[in-house]
């Protein structure tokens, strides 16, 4: 006899669909700047954060910047310097993994500084390292769902896999350039 096999629901066929554009997008990208704009794009359209910011380690000072912002008040947050070790992002970074915030009230260690520049309250966040060649270069963070629902850890996960493609395609694109 043979076993039926279940098809994903609608939404994870949309899912998985979002997934594929956003790999071949950045898979085609010619710069670094270019894949990681292009992952940004994707993230926003994907989980719907109010602000999602890219945070690169400066080489010299070991702080974190914020490189790209899409969202609230993201001008402000472009270049920003985030203390080494600070806030989500910096616990990310020192502690090599993934983390998602379902309630920031509730999580004493998270920076001030992000939440003032962008003028809201942060009540959901996620910060995922991005890890090139086996060093963490940076973060990816979302800050607050645009419906107000926290962050989940199925979406954690999607968005980590997100991340390693990401970091693919920087290392392809920095070992062909």
């Amino acid at each position: 006899m043979v076993e039926e096999k279940k098809l994903p629901n609608l939404d994870e066929f949309v899912e998985l669909s979002a997934f594929a554009d956003a790999e071949i997008g950045t898979a085609a990208a010619k710069t670094i700047n270019e894949a990681m704009e292009q992952v940004m794009d994707k993230i926003g359209e994907i989980f719907s954060p109010e602000t999602h910011i890219l945070l690169l380690i400066d080489k010299d000072t070991h702080e974190l910047y914020v490189k790209l912002a899409q969202g609230k008040n993201e001008d402000k947050l472009r270049g920003l310097k985030i203390p080494k070790g600070e806030g989500l992002a910096g616990w990310v970074v020192e502690n090599g993994k993934s983390e998602c915030v379902e309630e920031t009230k509730k999580v004493s260690r998270l920076s001030k500084s992000i939440g003032k520049l962008t003028e809201y309250d942060i009540t959901s966040t996620m910060g995922i390292p991005l890890e090139v060649t086996d060093k963490i270069i940076g973060v990816f963070q979302l800050l607050n769902k645009t419906n107000g629902e926290a962050y989940s850890a199925d979406e954690m996960n999607i968005m980590q896999t997100i991340v390693e493609y990401a970091a693919m395609a920087i290392e392809k694109l920095y070992y062909l350039s």
